[in-house]
């Protein structure tokens, strides 16, 4: 068997920049609670388990001590929730996580129906939609685009790593149907280049 390194293998720049502040907490001799993993890896998560970095479900788990919050982000109740238990929030969402957040909670607070194309059960697009004070809809498929309609005015974001195959044929089928006020493609550029090059191989 031949294996093939792509160019662009590793921690994107979110979860990079994630790791490097996990690791100075570590270097300081500093206990931390993830909400979550930190990362989609089990052999780093046990590591970092083991030099006092764990990974909880909810804050109703963590007392008196330091919260990261991952890459993938979460919504301003989390945050609020972890203010008023005391706790020191450690904020590693991805800059363009944040981006998205910012966006979408714009758009919403203009009065526009935000749409977010993505995996409606992951946390980056929980995140995304509870920044929005107005109605949001999350298509994940072509079926789910064929399948709503509105006569509102909507506006798009992306989940930083969608691919562009289902993007594009997304806004195909949306383009030809709603008034599309904003479109934001979203989808992150380190997501972009590792795409491509697993492609390449």
């Amino acid at each position: 068997m031949k294996l093939l390194l792509a160019e662009h293998a590793g921690f994107c720049f979110g979860v990079g920049k994630a790791i490097a502040k996990v690791d100075e907490l570590i270097n300081k001799k500093e206990k931390a609670y993830t909400l979550g993993p930190i990362i989609h890896n089990p052999q780093v998560v046990e590591k970092l388990k083991n030099q006092g970095i764990v990974p909880v479900n909810n804050l109703e788990d963590v007392k008196n001590n330091n919260i990261i919050i991952r890459a993938h982000g979460v919504g301003p109740d989390v945050i609020q929730l972890a203010k008023n238990k005391g706790l020191n929030i450690i904020d590693c969402t991805c800059p363009f996580v944040k981006r998205v957040q910012n966006m979408a909670k714009e758009m919403s607070e203009s009065g526009v129906l935000v749409i977010i194309i993505g995996d409606p059960h992951h946390p980056e697009v929980l995140g995304i939609k509870n920044w929005c004070p107005g109605d949001v809809k999350i298509i994940e498929n072509v079926e789910d685009a064929k399948n709503f309609f509105t006569n509102r005015e909507v506006g798009i974001v992306v989940q930083t790593t969608q691919t562009k195959e289902n993007v594009d044929q997304i806004m195909e089928v949306l383009e030809a149907k709603l008034d599309i006020g904003i479109f934001n493609n979203t989808r992150c550029v380190a997501t972009l280049q590792r795409q491509q090059a697993a492609a390449l191989h």
